[in-house]
């Protein structure tokens, strides 16, 4: 069962969590006839829609154009299932290619609830009676089930957040992947960034996003940097005392590069001033902040090591009191970049993204100054690599 959600009220448009049509077909709908029109004994309830699609799409009729309701939905759904068939997925298999068709149907309801964003509803965010999973996300299912690319590519996980909720989003690599790098984007002041990681196993990427407004959702993205790689992930784990600002680093062995790495941080008390390569690519750095006057607190650094040969990418800006601003640091042609991150030269400064770009040409931050009446600087780094490079992990304590 499929509901509508019109199309310009998704994220690729700018409206994430995307919004349900106020007619689309709720669930708890009591069903009084069978399809050859008998009465039933007892009424069917159907609980919920499954997924939700797009509507108010063009066709060539021109009394259906655009083309509105759960009507104009479901082929949408139907034809993001059509490619998953054609792609010939065998489950846990990767993409095999013909014979088309040995994806099973549960498999395929599956993918499509698994890797639909979630439109936050009344009732809150997660699957409802309204939305069901949420708006099918063709690119990510389908991606899902294509086999790994021999380049690096980037995936992308748009999610919402109900009020006052905090939740950890992934996007995730397909099978014979590794994620080497990623980042974040909030689509709101409140919204507040805890953690930005590879997961253990290095198979996506990592955001833990609260929303701190009490009334409305809101929406973000994580993003993941997925190569033909083997890898590690190294990581450490700093302690803070009151009022303390500590850089933990997360090192490479004497043969390795880190072209990718993030934080995790263990209490709303902390803040985060810096995620970057350092300035020789031995290891990833953080600068974390305790603004608890008594109590410490604990983070932790991650850093994805590979045996690669990789240049580092910088880009300096000042931002004026009050300004928002959005600065990429770009690499040479024919590189790519396979991780970045940021460095806040100020308190008075946000980060509000810190992600790679589209096409992989380059790393990109959107910083916010929040000083009514003074600039201040920051830096965007890009780790640019040649050739998609293999990576592991390690770990150690940092007192």
């Amino acid at each position: 069962m499929t509901g509508a959600t019109l199309f310009s009220d998704t994220p690729v448009f700018g409206t994430n969590p995307p919004l349900l049509e106020p007619f689309s077909s709720a669930g708890q709908t009591p069903i009084f006839f069978d399809i050859s029109g008998t009465r039933l004994a007892s009424p069917e309830v159907r609980a919920h829609p499954d997924v939700t699609g797009p509507d108010g799409v063009a066709t060539t009729m021109s009394t259906f154009d655009p083309f509105f309701g759960t009507s104009a939905a479901a082929p949408h759904v139907a034809a993001v299932a059509a490619l998953m068939l054609d792609c010939g997925l065998v489950p846990g298999g990767g993409c095999v290619g013909p014979p088309v068709g040995e994806l099973s149907p549960s498999h395929i309801y599956s993918d499509l609830e698994e890797f639909a964003i979630d439109i936050v509803v009344p009732g809150g965010a997660g699957f409802d009676d309204d939305a069901g999973h949420g708006f099918v996300d063709a690119l990510l299912t389908v991606g899902h089930t294509l086999p790994a690319p021999d380049h690096c590519r980037r995936v992308s996980l748009g999610a919402g957040l109900a009020p006052n909720e905090t939740k950890t989003g992934t996007a995730s690599c397909a099978d014979g992947e590794t994620v080497v790098g990623g980042g974040f984007r909030l689509g709101s002041n409140a919204l507040v960034i805890h953690a930005s990681r590879p997961s253990s196993d290095l198979d996506g990427w990592q955001a833990v996003v609260e929303n701190t407004d009490d009334d409305e959702p809101h929406g973000y993205d994580v993003f993941g940097v997925c190569c033909p790689a083997t890898c590690r992930r190294v990581a450490i784990g700093g302690a803070l005392a009151g009022n303390e600002t500590q850089t933990g680093t997360a090192s490479c062995s004497a043969s390795e590069t880190v072209i990718g790495g993030g934080f995790g941080l263990g209490s709303n008390a902390l803040v985060i001033h810096a995620s970057q390569p350092s300035s020789d690519l031995d290891g990833w750095q953080a600068v974390v902040e305790n603004t608890d006057d008594d109590e410490p607190h604990g983070y932790d650094v991650f850093g994805v090591c590979c045996p690669a040969t990789c240049q580092l990418v910088s880009l300096g800006r000042t931002i004026a009191g009050d300004e928002t601003q959005t600065a990429t640091a770009l690499c040479s042609e024919g590189e790519t970049a396979v991780g970045g991150g940021f460095r806040l030269g100020s308190n008075g400064l946000v980060i509000h993204a810190s992600q790679p770009t589209p096409d992989l040409d380059g790393w990109l931050a959107v910083v916010e100054n929040t000083d009514d009446s003074e600039p201040h600087g920051y830096d965007v780094f890009a780790a640019c690599c040649g050739e998609p490079v293999p990576v592991e992990l390690l770990s150690f304590s940092v007192e």
